[in-house]
């Protein structure tokens, strides 16, 4: 697992963070009000500003309004 990807509720915004690139993307959630939608939409901003696509998104953790996912990017 090399990408933790943060849903924060609270502030509509999502963060992608590439462990082993020490890099971070932030995306806003935007209309999306369900945990399906989110996914969707980050995948989407993801793929249309980076190329990388990710795999395996599990559930980690929560804090508050925060949600935690684990992904593998695609193809590794």
């Amino acid at each position: 697992m090399n990408t933790v990807v943060s849903f924060d509720w609270y502030h509509r915004s999502i963060t992608v963070a590439f462990t082993d690139y020490n890099t971070a993307h932030y995306f806003s959630i935007g209309d999306a009000v369900t945990v399906k939608g989110s996914k969707r939409r980050m995948r989407r901003e993801l793929r249309r500003e980076t190329g990388v696509e990710l795999s395996n998104l599990k559930y980690w953790r929560t804090d508050g309004s925060v949600d935690y996912y684990c992904a593998n990017r695609k193809g590794e």
